[in-house]
């Protein structure tokens, strides 16, 4: 890429949907530089998507926190077009470091840029049985919160609730009111790369829900979060009826084993949710 600030788009790529590519590249980078190497394209309803990968080592987990070496290293990552995706490219853009020490330092060299077709993926219709094992909150509770699930970072007055549904059928439910809020599952669903899933809700109420998927490795006590990045998928929700929301999810990255489901809820008012599934989709 060289030492000067600048971006390069490439030409459309002969990228097709649902099949699981690998994208391989040597790189190096200056100390402080800021690099985004992304993969654009247009989805199924015609808005503008990114892809930019969290770089993995092709034999072992490497942390997402960690910059890239300043030295040549080899990194790879999954990657899958959704169905309907359509004129793929290749953006790369070096921009300087933001300490003035380190500017005349800026430097992103790449070499062996691959993107490999490895497998087709199968999607989209049949469901497989559901992954998350207490979705349905009626689990019992610990510390406030279902079985199975946790709001990292909250403060006391900042939790979700977990109410009795005015639905008999439906049992225990989780509410948010006031400020934002983070579920995800405290279990590790076990997937195979190469797989699409659906995740879904029920949801009611005014505001807007996010659905997130975050890939782990398969390394214990602590997997490492391998996740690609891409922006979640978003829903804005205005109805005192319940309603299902869902998305599809690839189980695309490097060294992935397990996924951890995230709900962000933002309340307008107050939103309500439950039967949260994680599904096999063929």
């Amino acid at each position: 890429m060289g030492r000067a600030p600048g971006s390069a788009r490439s030409a459309q790529l002969p990228l097709s949907p649902l099949q699981l590519y690998e994208v391989s590249a040597t790189m190096a980078r200056g100390p402080g530089s800021a690099l985004r190497f992304a993969i654009t394209y247009v989805d199924a309803r015609g808005k503008p998507q990114e892809w930019y990968p969290t770089w993995q080592l092709p034999a072992a987990v490497r942390s997402s926190a960690q910059p890239l070496s300043p030295r040549a290293q080899a990194y790879v990552q999954g990657f899958v077009l959704p169905p309907g995706a359509s004129q793929a490219r290749l953006l790369l853009r070096l921009d300087p470091a933001q300490q003035p020490q380190l500017a005349r330092y800026s430097r992103w060299e790449l070499t062996a840029l691959r993107i490999e077709a490895l497998q087709s993926v199968r999607c989209c219709q049949r469901l497989g049985a559901d992954r998350v094992p207490a979705g349905d909150f009626e689990g019992p509770p610990e510390d406030g919160m279902p079985l199975g699930w946790q709001q990292p970072g909250r403060t006391p007055d900042d939790r979700l609730q977990l109410v009795t549904s005015n639905d008999p059928a439906r049992g225990h439910v989780l509410q948010a009111a006031g400020r934002g809020k983070y579920l995800a599952s405290s279990a590790q669903v076990p997937v195979t790369r190469g797989q699409a899933y659906r995740l879904s809700l029920q949801a009611r109420g005014r505001g807007q829900i996010q659905l997130v998927v975050h890939a782990l490795s398969r390394e214990l006590p602590m997997q490492q979060r391998v996740t690609n990045g891409r922006t979640p998928h978003s829903f804005d929700l205005q109805t005192s009826q319940w309603t299902e929301l869902s998305a599809i999810w690839f189980a695309e990255e490097a060294h992935i084993a397990a996924a951890q489901p995230v709900i962000v809820l933002l309340p307008q008012t107050e939103l309500e949710v439950d039967a949260i599934e994680l599904r096999p989709l063929e």
